[in-house]
């Protein structure tokens, strides 16, 4: 019963588990914020600080994607496949956290126009076909 209930939702899983499906994050241009060179300066060491951290996450992430796509081609015991689901759900939620601290900081930093400048970049890209 269990078997046929992963083969059911086999594609999903390996969509949902797969890099840049579900979990790409927006990207923000810079370059047409007019920033001044104090702004520059603050937004690279904001970016610099986690940086590693962010990297290292990153990797673990795609590590346990790749992991958990395989437990489930493999037909491994469901505690199996929860516990690494539960280790993915995890290290998603760390790196989100981080990222958005620091965008948090990055804000911090910004004028209000060129916030409003932000806004209409992620709205514009929320609009665009992928």
């Amino acid at each position: 019963m269990m078997s046929n209930f992963r083969l059911l939702f086999l594609p999903a899983l390996l969509i949902f588990f797969s890099p840049g499906i579900a979990h790409s994050q927006p990207r923000i241009d810079f370059s047409q914020l007019n920033l001044s060179p104090e702004q520059r300066q603050s937004i690279q060491q904001i970016r610099q600080a986690d940086g590693t951290q962010v990297q290292k996450l990153r990797q673990d992430v795609r590590a346990s994607r790749m992991q958990l796509r395989t437990l489930v081609n493999n037909d491994a015991p469901d505690v199996q496949i929860q516990q690494e689901l539960d280790r993915l759900l995890q290290l998603q939620s760390q790196l989100t956290r981080l990222r958005i601290s620091n965008w948090i900081k990055i804000r911090k930093v910004l004028t209000p126009e060129q916030k409003v400048q932000i806004r209409d970049q992620l709205k514009a890209e929320d609009k665009s076909p992928d």
